[in-house]
């Protein structure tokens, strides 16, 4: 599965507010624009430009950005290698306020309104573990590394105790080439998060998502979690942990 794609895309870059320390940024963009390719190398040679104009964080991203506006995927991660071999830097782009309220919009109105529902909220919990890694997984996957450092420390507090273990492993995860070569990319790209609930717990959910009318929450839910409604009396919070916590949620009962 690809990374969540409801943010809106980053604004595109305006060339001419570019300022004198940006000139090798500036004629690489020029060359792509007329050439449409460029050779791998280049970002080797770009690099090493960035090293003698001593460019920095929003010059560098700017420079990131040319690289994903056209598609040069091999650049990009050879530039990326470069600078953390060399220089032990990591390039964090800076999201639109719209962005930055997108990600935050969907999960504090999520976790209120699981607190809310008092006595079902051990079992409505077990949607917001699947809810975090997507929306951190796709802050990491756009370079958006500030900002998904400040929204895992204010909401990994939030998570179930018996995924302590997999929050810890998130912690570690800082930048797109990590995320790629982890086991959360692998197991939560091509597999949904399993969530058992009651018809109750179940409803409620329903109505919050439909009073919060949010097609980017509906999308989370839809394309990462795999819901199984039971008939019965609500469990609860011991029965909610022997059976919850896996990397992929509770078994399913189909399987």
């Amino acid at each position: 599965m690809e990374h969540i794609n409801t943010v809106p895309s980053s604004p595109a870059v305006n060339y001419q507010q570019m300022n004198s320390t940006q000139q090798t940024m500036h004629s690489y963009q020029t060359h792509v624009y007329h050439n449409e390719q460029v050779p791998a190398q280049n970002a080797s040679n770009m690099q090493q430009n960035a090293q003698g104009n001593d460019l920095d964080q929003n010059d560098l991203g700017q420079i990131l950005r040319i690289f994903q506006k056209y598609n040069l995927k091999e650049s990009e991660e050879i530039f990326r290698r470069e600078l953390n071999r060399k220089n032990g830097i990591e390039v964090s782009l800076d999201p639109s306020q719209k962005e930055r309220e997108f990600y935050y919009d969907i999960y504090e109105s999520l976790t209120r309104f699981v607190e809310s529902t008092k006595e079902n909220k051990y079992e409505l919990s077990q949607v917001l573990y699947p809810i975090f890694i997507h929306l951190y997984m796709d802050m990491i996957n756009k370079d958006y590394l500030k900002l998904a450092q400040e929204f895992f420390n204010k909401y990994s507090t939030v998570q179930t105790s018996n995924h302590a273990l997999d929050i810890k492993k998130l912690k570690l995860i800082t930048n797109k080439d990590q995320l790629n070569r982890s086991e959360f990319r692998e197991t939560y790209g091509t597999t949904k998060y399993n969530v058992k609930l009651s018809d109750e717990s179940y409803r409620l959910l329903k109505d919050f998502v439909k009073v919060k009318n949010s097609k980017p929450l509906v999308d989370l839910i839809k394309e990462n979690m795999m819901l199984e409604i039971y008939n019965g009396p609500l469990r609860d919070y011991r029965q909610q942990s022997q059976n919850s916590g896996g990397l992929l949620g509770e078994s399913n009962s189909n399987s």
